[in-house]
Protein backbone atom coordinates (compact mmCIF):
# COMPACT_ATOMS: atom_id res chain seq x y z
CA UNK A 1 0.00 0.00 0.00
CA UNK A 2 1.42 3.46 -0.85
CA UNK A 3 2.94 5.53 1.96
CA UNK A 4 4.68 8.90 2.13
CA UNK A 5 8.26 8.81 0.87
CA UNK A 6 10.90 11.16 2.29
CA UNK A 7 11.76 13.95 -0.15
CA UNK A 8 15.52 13.88 0.48
CA UNK A 9 16.47 10.81 -1.54
CA UNK A 10 17.25 9.83 -5.10
CA UNK A 11 14.31 9.55 -7.49
CA UNK A 12 14.72 8.07 -10.92
CA UNK A 13 12.45 7.00 -13.77
CA UNK A 14 13.48 3.79 -15.54
CA UNK A 15 12.19 3.69 -19.13
CA UNK A 16 11.58 0.91 -21.63
CA UNK A 17 10.66 2.11 -25.11
CA UNK A 18 7.71 0.74 -27.05
CA UNK A 19 5.07 1.85 -29.51
CA UNK A 20 3.21 -1.22 -30.83
CA UNK A 21 4.04 -2.92 -27.53
CA UNK A 22 3.72 -0.97 -24.29
CA UNK A 23 6.16 1.78 -23.38
CA UNK A 24 6.85 1.69 -19.64
CA UNK A 25 8.12 4.23 -17.12
CA UNK A 26 8.72 3.32 -13.47
CA UNK A 27 9.37 5.98 -10.83
CA UNK A 28 11.83 4.56 -8.31
CA UNK A 29 12.69 6.12 -4.95
CA UNK A 30 16.06 5.11 -3.50
CA UNK A 31 17.17 5.77 0.07
CA UNK A 32 16.47 4.91 3.69
CA UNK A 33 13.02 4.86 5.23
CA UNK A 34 12.03 5.77 8.79
CA UNK A 35 11.63 2.09 9.67
CA UNK A 36 15.08 1.21 8.32
CA UNK A 37 17.35 0.64 11.31
CA UNK A 38 20.39 -0.89 9.67
CA UNK A 39 23.71 0.23 8.25
CA UNK A 40 23.76 3.06 5.72
CA UNK A 41 25.41 0.87 3.06
CA UNK A 42 22.03 -0.85 2.61
CA UNK A 43 19.49 1.06 0.58
CA UNK A 44 15.85 0.39 -0.05
CA UNK A 45 14.17 1.05 -3.38
CA UNK A 46 10.48 1.75 -3.80
CA UNK A 47 8.68 1.64 -7.17
CA UNK A 48 5.95 4.18 -6.47
CA UNK A 49 4.46 5.14 -9.85
CA UNK A 50 4.00 3.47 -13.23
CA UNK A 51 3.22 4.54 -16.80
CA UNK A 52 2.38 1.68 -19.14
CA UNK A 53 0.78 2.29 -22.51
CA UNK A 54 1.04 1.28 -26.16
CA UNK A 55 0.51 3.56 -29.15
CA UNK A 56 2.23 6.68 -27.77
CA UNK A 57 4.60 8.63 -30.01
CA UNK A 58 7.91 9.83 -28.58
CA UNK A 59 6.56 13.34 -27.84
CA UNK A 60 3.46 11.81 -26.21
CA UNK A 61 5.65 9.62 -24.01
CA UNK A 62 7.69 12.62 -22.85
CA UNK A 63 4.49 14.59 -22.21
CA UNK A 64 3.09 11.67 -20.17
CA UNK A 65 6.22 11.76 -17.98
CA UNK A 66 5.70 15.50 -17.39
CA UNK A 67 1.99 14.99 -16.63
CA UNK A 68 2.63 12.20 -14.13
CA UNK A 69 5.49 13.91 -12.28
CA UNK A 70 4.31 16.62 -9.86
CA UNK A 71 6.07 19.97 -10.33
CA UNK A 72 7.54 19.83 -6.82
CA UNK A 73 9.04 16.38 -7.39
CA UNK A 74 12.68 16.31 -8.46
CA UNK A 75 13.72 13.43 -10.76
CA UNK A 76 17.48 12.86 -10.59
CA UNK A 77 17.86 10.64 -13.66
CA UNK A 78 16.01 8.89 -16.46
CA UNK A 79 17.98 5.68 -17.20
CA UNK A 80 16.48 4.38 -20.42
CA UNK A 81 16.43 1.65 -23.01
CA UNK A 82 19.61 2.11 -25.15
CA UNK A 83 17.50 1.64 -28.30
CA UNK A 84 16.16 5.13 -27.62
CA UNK A 85 19.44 6.52 -29.04
CA UNK A 86 18.99 4.81 -32.43
CA UNK A 87 18.65 7.59 -35.02
CA UNK A 88 15.93 7.49 -37.64
CA UNK A 89 15.60 9.82 -40.58
CA UNK A 90 12.82 12.38 -40.39
CA UNK A 91 12.87 14.50 -43.51
CA UNK A 92 16.47 15.62 -43.92
CA UNK A 93 17.40 15.14 -40.25
CA UNK A 94 18.42 12.00 -38.34
CA UNK A 95 16.85 12.12 -34.87
CA UNK A 96 16.52 9.65 -32.02
CA UNK A 97 13.90 9.20 -29.31
CA UNK A 98 16.48 10.52 -26.83
CA UNK A 99 16.75 13.70 -28.96
CA UNK A 100 12.95 14.14 -28.91
CA UNK A 101 12.84 13.72 -25.13
CA UNK A 102 15.73 16.19 -24.71
CA UNK A 103 13.93 18.76 -26.88
CA UNK A 104 10.96 18.36 -24.53
CA UNK A 105 13.03 18.88 -21.36
CA UNK A 106 13.87 15.30 -20.36
CA UNK A 107 17.52 14.30 -20.51
CA UNK A 108 17.87 10.53 -20.68
CA UNK A 109 20.90 8.46 -19.68
CA UNK A 110 21.59 5.06 -21.22
CA UNK A 111 20.52 2.23 -18.98
CA UNK A 112 22.80 -0.78 -18.65
CA UNK A 113 21.69 -3.17 -21.39
CA UNK A 114 23.49 -6.35 -20.30
CA UNK A 115 20.49 -8.55 -19.59
CA UNK A 116 22.25 -10.98 -17.23
CA UNK A 117 23.71 -8.14 -15.12
CA UNK A 118 20.26 -6.53 -15.10
CA UNK A 119 18.62 -9.75 -13.95
CA UNK A 120 21.16 -10.01 -11.13
CA UNK A 121 20.33 -6.44 -10.09
CA UNK A 122 16.62 -7.26 -9.96
CA UNK A 123 17.29 -10.38 -7.86
CA UNK A 124 19.63 -8.46 -5.53
CA UNK A 125 17.04 -5.69 -5.10
CA UNK A 126 14.41 -8.28 -4.17
CA UNK A 127 16.68 -9.86 -1.52
CA UNK A 128 15.81 -9.33 2.10
CA UNK A 129 17.78 -6.65 3.91
CA UNK A 130 18.99 -7.12 7.50
CA UNK A 131 15.65 -5.83 8.83
CA UNK A 132 13.90 -8.81 7.18
CA UNK A 133 12.07 -6.71 4.59
CA UNK A 134 12.80 -6.82 0.84
CA UNK A 135 15.19 -4.27 -0.59
CA UNK A 136 12.61 -3.51 -3.28
CA UNK A 137 9.06 -2.48 -2.42
CA UNK A 138 6.41 -1.95 -5.11
CA UNK A 139 3.35 0.20 -4.50
CA UNK A 140 0.05 -1.48 -5.40
CA UNK A 141 -0.69 1.18 -8.05
CA UNK A 142 2.13 -0.29 -10.19
CA UNK A 143 -0.25 -2.95 -11.48
CA UNK A 144 1.61 -4.00 -14.62
CA UNK A 145 4.92 -4.54 -12.83
CA UNK A 146 3.11 -6.55 -10.13
CA UNK A 147 1.21 -8.53 -12.77
CA UNK A 148 4.11 -9.32 -15.10
CA UNK A 149 7.24 -9.64 -12.91
CA UNK A 150 6.35 -12.92 -11.18
CA UNK A 151 4.95 -14.37 -14.43
CA UNK A 152 8.12 -13.89 -16.53
CA UNK A 153 9.36 -17.24 -17.87
CA UNK A 154 13.03 -18.06 -18.30
CA UNK A 155 14.46 -18.14 -21.81
CA UNK A 156 14.78 -21.71 -23.15
CA UNK A 157 18.24 -21.13 -24.65
CA UNK A 158 19.69 -18.38 -22.42
CA UNK A 159 18.57 -19.97 -19.17
CA UNK A 160 19.99 -17.14 -17.03
CA UNK A 161 17.74 -14.61 -18.81
CA UNK A 162 14.00 -14.08 -19.03
CA UNK A 163 12.16 -14.85 -22.25
CA UNK A 164 12.23 -11.60 -24.24
CA UNK A 165 9.15 -12.71 -26.19
CA UNK A 166 7.17 -12.53 -22.94
CA UNK A 167 5.63 -9.31 -21.61
CA UNK A 168 8.88 -7.91 -20.18
CA UNK A 169 8.34 -4.16 -20.59
CA UNK A 170 7.92 -3.30 -16.89
CA UNK A 171 10.75 -5.70 -16.03
CA UNK A 172 13.04 -3.94 -18.53
CA UNK A 173 12.10 -0.50 -17.15
CA UNK A 174 12.93 -1.82 -13.66
CA UNK A 175 16.21 -3.27 -14.93
CA UNK A 176 17.21 0.07 -16.47
CA UNK A 177 16.14 1.94 -13.34
CA UNK A 178 18.20 -0.33 -11.09
CA UNK A 179 21.25 0.22 -13.33
CA UNK A 180 21.45 3.87 -12.26
CA UNK A 181 24.39 4.64 -10.02
CA UNK A 182 24.56 8.14 -8.54
CA UNK A 183 27.71 10.03 -9.42
CA UNK A 184 29.80 10.72 -6.34
CA UNK A 185 31.00 14.29 -6.24
CA UNK A 186 34.69 14.52 -5.50
CA UNK A 187 35.56 17.51 -3.34
CA UNK A 188 38.11 19.86 -4.93
CA UNK A 189 41.71 19.51 -3.75
CA UNK A 190 42.95 22.25 -1.52
CA UNK A 191 45.74 24.34 -2.98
Amino acid sequence: EPFALPADAIRIVGLDWGYAVPWCGLWIWQGRLDFDDYSPEFIRRVVYREAYEAGLTDPEQAEKLHEMTPLAERVDAYPADPSMWTPRTTGKRAISTADVYKDLGIRLSKGENDRITGKRRVHEALDLLPDGKPGLLIFENCRNLIRTLPALPYDDTRVEDVDTDAEDHAYDALRYGLSYKPVKKVPPKEA
